[in-house]
């Protein structure tokens, strides 16, 4: 029986769980209703409940200390523009925040839970300043001038002091500690070295952090920072990137995930020193939220597999035993019936192995001339890992097989291979990509011109990058939210968000040439394949006059490109109707420029 993709589309998915100071409930996001609400269930486990009913996303819900009060994030039709917001225990809701033109990205509650700390750009669009505000006389604090992006990694258990992260670039950052008495900013990270510093949290006795770094190191791992001498310790870690951290003020244990060619292993320190313990019990999959219970005694967590969208589950320290906390709504669909990929590696241009997730239909018995799609995730620094994925598997049940790539760039195989694409670099990923494709051709999966390309943000520019440089590669490519010009790129980006990109792609004074060089729109004459543009019009990242500008030119020249653009999305489609339609044109436009017969 064939099903349609918007059936795969209404398939919900939860996240970003948090308890609340009792441990009686963990509060969610879900998705049931066609955005992302709050919704709440008993950690004893029983019925979910919903607690807010907007039109727009609800993002960041955090519980204060004591109470049932929670702060969460909203912007407007994805212009990333987070409005903060207070929902007390009878479920009212009272902004906090009412500047629509200002990014406030939340920090921490304040220790009695009277204040909250956070960070916005309001003095000056391209900086992040440290604010206080008092929730019950409302007063706004600005703590400091900084020239940066600070964001408030943590309070301090004695209240006295703040964490503060100032990102150096796309991918590192300094840390902070700033004394809310004297006004004194002390840096506690080395200067010079450029390392990343994440999931920070205060030790109990409030004399040390535990996080995750790569100071030093070609792998990020589990370490312990002495805030009086500044010395990094690293706790026993595999070779591989830990990329999520949760620690337990109530017991010193310390949960970490460690990031394993994909798929995340979950590990236990406990608070003598000695080497991790496995925690079995999740699902085998990808864990994208770890929080632990006010006693230490169990973790929420948000877990996704190629055959489960992400869920909420609550894992027992006490036997291992995990349960879903939150509610899938598959639709009516057979999660069994969803396919799993394998892990391979393909040889590139140069002779590196690029790692692939190869995802075949469940019709296909072995290699022959199936109709691939090759898929390129954003970033560029991102990474594709074994998670469920609603377009993905309708493809699969239509009878398309999925080659999801890594190339180099990507996250996840430590800091060498993250810096194998920068600046004058920038087209060794697309290189990867059509390396991607020959592969597929001579190991018999497939046959020239049987291959869309497909990709969204960064992954959009290699869409459109294969097309002009590598036109007989592909039979059709398709570009979401897709950087086409990284000239007007930098123009029009968030100008928060300039320099850090620079790292990445260049210098937009310095490196003109090549950016002009390296951006496909000026390279459109040489495509000789269908191309599907998909743009949100709220797009502060990617701005939409990336797909627009390619969408003009192509017309100009005569060559066959397809649009959706899509007035209240910003920088991915998050609502449930706006996603159906423009999936709906996505697989429209496959089945007609590579049809599964």
């Amino acid at each position: 029986m064939g099903y349609s993709i918007e059936r795969f589309l209404h398939i919900s998915d939860a996240s970003s769980p948090a308890f609340s100071p009792d441990g009686r409930w963990v509060a969610y996001l879900d998705d049931i209703t066609g955005t992302p609400q709050l919704w709440r269930a008993p950690a004893v486990g029983g019925e979910p409940e919903q607690l807010t009913f907007f039109t727009e996303r609800v993002r960041q819900p955090r519980y204060a200390p004591k109470g049932l009060s929670l702060v969460l994030s909203m912007d407007r039709h994805g212009d990333e523009r987070q409005q903060l917001h207070l929902l007390d225990g009878q479920g009212a809701t009272t902004p906090l925040t009412a500047s629509p033109n200002v990014i406030h990205n939340f920090g921490a509650w304040s220790p009695d839970g009277k204040a909250i700390a956070y960070a916005s750009n309001a003095r000056d669009e391209q900086f992040f300043d440290p604010h206080i505000l008092d929730l019950e006389s409302r007063t706004d604090r600005l703590l400091f001038l900084g020239e940066g992006t600070y964001a408030v990694a943590g309070w301090s258990p004695d209240g006295g002091s703040l964490l503060l992260s100032q990102a150096t670039d796309n991918l590192y950052n300094l840390l902070y500690l700033y004394d809310l008495k004297s006004g004194a900013l002390r840096l506690l990270t080395p200067a010079q070295d450029h390392a990343a510093y994440a999931s920070a949290a205060w030790a109990a006795e409030g004399r040390s952090l535990y996080l995750l770094s790569d100071e030093g190191r070609e792998f990020k791992g589990v370490a312990s920072l002495d805030i009086r001498t500044r010395k990094l310790t690293y706790l026993p870690t595999a070779e591989w990137d830990a990329d999520l951290l949760a620690y337990s003020p109530a017991t010193g244990r310390i949960a970490c995930t460690l990031n394993v060619d994909g798929y995340s292993e979950l590990l236990l320190h406990g608070p003598a020193r000695g080497g991790p313990v496995p925690l079995d019990g999740l699902p085998r999959g990808v864990v994208l939220d770890l929080r632990w219970s006010p006693d230490g005694q169990s973790l929420a967590a948000t877990v996704t597999t190629p055959r489960q969208p992400p869920s909420v589950w609550l894992l027992a320290l006490s036997g291992g035993v995990a349960r879903p906390l939150s509610v899938t709504s598959f639709a009516g669909l057979r999660p069994e019936a969803f396919v799993e990929p394998k892990l391979v590696r393909f040889p590139s241009f140069d002779g590196r192995a690029v790692p692939a997730w190869l995802y075949l239909p469940p019709s296909a018995t072995g290699p022959k001339g199936l109709p691939m799609v090759v898929e390129v995730h954003g970033g560029p620094e991102g990474q594709a890992r074994p998670a469920f994925d609603p377009v993905f598997q309708y493809l699969l049940h239509r009878g398309y097989g999925i080659f999801s790539i890594n190339y180099r760039g990507s996250s996840g195989y430590g800091r060498s291979y993250v810096h194998l694409d920068d600046v004058e670099k920038r087209l060794d990923t697309v290189k990867d990509m059509a390396a991607a494709c020959d592969w597929l051709v001579e190991s018999g999966y497939t046959v020239p011109q049987r291959i869309a390309a497909y990709g969204g943000s960064y992954g959009g520019f290699m869409v459109l990058a294969l097309a002009a440089l590598y036109p007989d590669r592909c039979c059709a490519g398709v570009s979401l939210y897709g950087i086409s010009n990284f000239q007007t790129y930098f123009e029009t980006t968030g100008v928060w968000r300039r320099k850090e990109r620079a790292a990445e792609y260049g210098d937009p004074v310095k490196d003109a040439a090549l950016l002009r060089s390296i951006s496909p729109v000026h390279s459109l004459d040489r495509v000789r394949v269908p191309l599907l543009l998909l743009h949100g019009a709220a797009d502060p990242i990617v701005t939409i006059g990336e797909s627009e500008q390619v969408v003009e030119a192509c017309r100009a020249l005569g060559h066959p490109v397809e649009y959706v653009r899509i007035e209240d999305e910003g920088h991915g489609f998050v609502k449930r109707h706006n996603r159906v339609r423009a999936y709906r044109a996505v697989v429209d436009f496959l089945e007609e420029h590579l049809p599964v017969g």
